[in-house]
């Protein structure tokens, strides 16, 4: 069994899904009850939504072993991390997690980069 070209169609079929999903759900029920809106209202209930996000991100698309690059990102999203969580307890709002997602990302690129080979396309 082709075990790449198994997970690329994998990904392109649950893609497709989640797509089909919300254009149904928009026609039908409206915006409150799309996938995207929901995960927007668990990310400010549960900040770690949109950490993890970031995280998953950096490893898929941040390629890399680069150890100063490691070093400056671990410190970026240190920096990005505290400013928050200082303004969080300073400034009676709800922040935005893209603050969260981007810290996130920083620190998947620092906990699992990946290493980039040559791919021949989908199939």
């Amino acid at each position: 069994m082709n075990w790449p070209y198994c997970t690329r169609l994998f990904i392109v079929l649950v893609t497709l899904f989640v797509a089909f999903f919300d254009i149904i759900v928009v026609t039908f029920i409206g915006s409150d009850a799309t996938i995207s809106h929901q995960l927007m209202l668990w990310s400010y209930k549960y900040p770690v939504i949109p950490l993890f996000a970031g995280g998953l991100l950096a490893h898929f698309f941040w390629t890399g072993k680069a150890i100063s690059s490691r070093l400056v990102s671990l410190s970026l999203a240190s920096a990005v991390l505290l400013i928050t969580g200082i303004a969080g307890y300073v400034f009676p709002l709800n922040l935005n997690p893209v603050w969260l997602c981007c810290a996130g990302f920083l620190l998947g690129r620092f906990f699992v980069p990946q290493t980039k080979k040559k791919e021949r396309g989908l199939c």
